[in-house]
């Protein structure tokens, strides 16, 4: 119990720190907005005063989520400081092999053109794709440098601390493996927004905890998850996303390297 205990309170932290990075991002949108009035002599009126707020916010998805995961790491690194373990051994930054820090971006990428095709031949209802596409150029939309910051270092950094470190090491003290990958990976799809995303964050999860248990260090998932994300801003993926016999070969190839051990590598 208190084991299952341990994994509960750090995702508590986790979605707590999604929350806290809102409320910091709102409350510098208010310090900004006011600063604009002052700045433009404009009279303070409520509606309009939190209108302009309220715009500006709505337009910094990626700045919400840079926030918010470094106050996970902020939040993670205080809660550890009580304990006798490091957070960085207990997410499970070990030495790595050779062998899985190059197979496992790789292995990204081919899944990201997997992904993509299989979005394509599914045909999903218009709407649902309407929502996915103004789901992504919301967040990539924002300023080029914020983005490739978050996405390709600072989100895959952090959930996979989360994910298949912190938490996946919490579980599996409190039930069985299987079970634990299971609860992590579908945690892992809750957190990202729409239908499409779910889905696919939820396999993405499954193969992620079985790169960081096989491999015995986070850091093939992590480099698996950036070159995941990567995928985003690559025309490679565009050229190949149709040839998904080479896709597929590529990506059982790159992920059993991936996958491959190291003999410093601690396990769970």
């Amino acid at each position: 119990m208190l084991n299952l205990f341990d994994a509960v309170s750090l995702l508590v932290i986790y979605l707590l720190s999604g929350l806290l990075g809102q409320v910091l991002v709102l409350l510098s949108d208010v310090v900004i907005t006011a600063l604009e009035f002052g700045a433009n002599q404009m009279q303070v009126q409520n509606e309009i005063f939190f209108e302009h707020v309220m715009e500006l916010f709505s337009a910094q998805t990626v700045e919400t989520v840079l926030v918010s995961n470094l106050v996970v790491v902020l939040l993670y690194w205080l809660a550890f400081c009580r304990r006798r373990e490091t957070l960085r051994d207990y997410a499970g930054f070990y030495v790595p092999n050779v062998l899985s820090v190059i197979g496992a971006p790789f292995a990204g990428v081919a899944l990201y053109g997997l992904v993509i095709r299989v979005i394509d031949a599914l045909a999903l209802p218009r709407d649902l794709m309407e929502a996915y596409n103004g789901e992504m150029e919301q967040f990539f939309g924002g300023s080029l440098a914020l983005v490739l910051v978050t996405a390709l270092i600072v989100a895959p950094l952090v959930e996979e601390i989360v994910f298949r470190g912190a938490l996946l090491r919490a579980l599996q003290k409190g039930m069985n493996t299987p079970i634990a990958v299971l609860i992590s990976s579908a945690l892992f799809a809750v957190v990202h927004a729409g239908p499409i995303q779910m889905t696919y964050a939820f396999a993405l999860g499954l193969l992620l905890c079985f790169v960081r248990l096989k491999s015995g260090s986070l850091w093939g998932s992590v480099c698996m998850h950036i070159a995941f994300n990567a995928a985003n801003f690559s025309p490679v993926t565009d050229a190949f996303v149709d040839k998904v016999s080479l896709m597929v070969a590529v990506f059982v190839c790159t992920f059993m390297l991936a996958c491959v051990g190291s003999k410093k590598a601690e396990s769970y």
